[in-house]
């Protein structure tokens, strides 16, 4: 069923993009629990439904995040880079003639590819965290070309799955994933 619920929600807001007017450009920070910080860039289209409803698109990429656990002696190392790409529905209040506040919230697709060590030694590790969820709000000024800030909340479950029989890795076979990020960036409306 949830399969069912992403792919409808993924095919309404594609189709609905077809019609995109603005696209933003945008630097981004997240922020990585166990990690140092990650910066990347990211891309949204937006495509109005109504006034105020709006639908979106969105691909961000992270690169060289560094994440590390302990389990007694054992250390064990990740570095991943991180690839979202979403869709979802929002709602755009205007806040005067050139400046706009909005919500939105949606469905993902992410690609997390990581290369992890056991004390030194490489681990071969699968990870398996297709689909998630995010909600967003952001706030512009300008009419045309806008400026933009946004906060953004990211989840999803993640499945390790490793060939090799280590305790410290069965802790972590069904991990919660949870990030926030937030986004600075250019928006061009037509």
């Amino acid at each position: 069923m949830k399969r069912l619920v992403y792919v409808v929600c993924l095919c309404a807001g594609l189709s609905g993009l077809v019609s995109a007017q603005s696209l933003g450009l945008h630097g981004s920070y997240l922020d990585v629990r166990d990690g140092g910080d990650a910066y990347g860039v990211g891309a949204v289209l937006k495509a109005s439904l109504t006034e105020l409803i709006f639908v979106e698109g969105r691909i961000s990429r992270y690169e060289g995040i560094d994440s590390s656990s302990s389990s007694g002696p054992l250390r064990l190392q990740f570095e991943s880079d991180l690839t979202p790409i979403e869709v979802g529905l929002g709602v755009e209040l205007p806040l005067g003639a050139s400046a706009s506040f909005w919500l939105s919230g949606g469905v993902y697709w992410m690609r997390l590819s990581s290369d992890a060590t056991l004390n030194g030694e490489p681990v071969p590790v699968d990870v398996d965290n297709n689909r998630g969820w995010y909600a967003l709000a952001g706030l512009g000024t300008g009419d045309r070309v806008q400026l933009y800030i946004e906060g953004q909340y990211r989840t999803t479950d993640a499945e390790f799955s490793t060939s090799v029989p280590v305790p410290a890795l069965a802790d972590l076979s069904d991990t919660d994933l949870h990030k926030v990020s937030f986004n600075v960036g250019v928006r061009i409306r037509w």
